[in-house]
């Protein structure tokens, strides 16, 4: 009986030696149900825009991530001239003035944007903004 349990316990050591190692070359991937967006959003692979504004939108985005207010305040200026009814580049310029301490100008653009006709997300992120520049 005890020679019987020695091997009972050897073989169960072999098993569970075998899964782990079975377990450790398995790869488990995780697939989100929404797209997960990383860095730009003018720039992911569910957005992507090759269009002038899509690139001067990414490069004011970077830059504001970036700290760098000047120039991305300069990459907006751009991509205002060259479309003057993007909501979009109201709203960043709004987070500037916002960072620069201007809370009656970013107003001013936010009411801009929102006049321009955004879509349900970008007016539930001018909300957002309009909401912490009174609190």
């Amino acid at each position: 009986m005890h020679r019987y349990k020695h091997l009972l316990r050897q073989t169960a050591l072999i098993v569970f030696t075998i899964t782990l190692t079975g377990c450790a070359s398995t790869r488990v991937t995780y697939l989100p149900t929404e797209p997960v967006i990383v860095g730009s959003p003018y720039t992911s692979p569910y957005t992507e825009r090759e269009d002038a504004l899509g690139i001067l939108l990414n490069h004011a985005y970077l830059a504001i991530e970036a700290g760098d207010l000047d120039q991305a305040g300069s990459w907006l200026s751009r991509a205002m001239r060259i479309s003057p009814t993007e909501p979009a580049i109201y709203f960043h310029m709004a987070e500037i003035r916002k960072e620069q301490g201007d809370a009656e100008q970013a107003r001013q653009l936010i009411g801009r944007a929102m006049s321009l006709g955004p879509d349900r997300k970008m007016t539930a992120r001018l909300e957002t903004l309009l909401e912490s520049l009174e609190s």
